[in-house]
């Protein structure tokens, strides 16, 4: 199978922007453990994004970028230890995590003719991810918090 795109022709700007976004955890599967932060719930996810050309006689110039923001509740963790001399520990890992993700891409097209062109881009991308966990150690009656992490 050969598929042959047909070249566009027409010069001048042309771009498209987009937006995205949904929700997430939208309910508490078990409760927080006493005196730690609340865990996120109604996680949103929010995605725009633009796409920009400019298109004149050999030269094509273009622009790509896409940001996403999310709020995740990716490990929720329930954790009973019983010892031998008695001690029971009751744990909780919980990782509240916010994510900023950004994409650009850039470059020009240079076509030496109809059938040959050369294209210089480049490719930026970046992750920000911003943790507000909390691993606390209660006692058995919760009466006790021993350490926080």
């Amino acid at each position: 199978i050969n598929i042959i795109y047909k070249k566009n022709k027409k010069e001048g700007f042309n771009g498209k922007a987009g937006f995205a976004s949904g929700l997430g955890s939208l309910w508490i599967r078990k409760e927080n453990l006493p005196s730690i932060r609340p865990q996120y719930t109604l996680t949103p996810k929010i995605n725009p994004s633009i796409t920009l050309n400019y298109k004149k006689n050999q030269i094509n110039l273009f622009f790509q970028g896409d940001y996403l923001y999310t709020e995740t509740l990716n490990k929720n963790e329930f954790v009973t230890r019983k010892y031998e001399n008695g001690d029971v520990i009751q744990s909780q890992l919980k990782r509240n995590r916010n994510t900023h993700f950004t994409t650009l891409k850039s470059g020009i097209d240079y076509s030496v003719d109809d059938q040959n062109s050369f294209t210089v881009s480049a490719l930026f991308g970046s992750e920000k991810i911003i943790g507000r966990g909390d691993q606390p150690f209660f006692n058995k009656d919760f009466s006790l918090r021993r350490r926080l992490w």
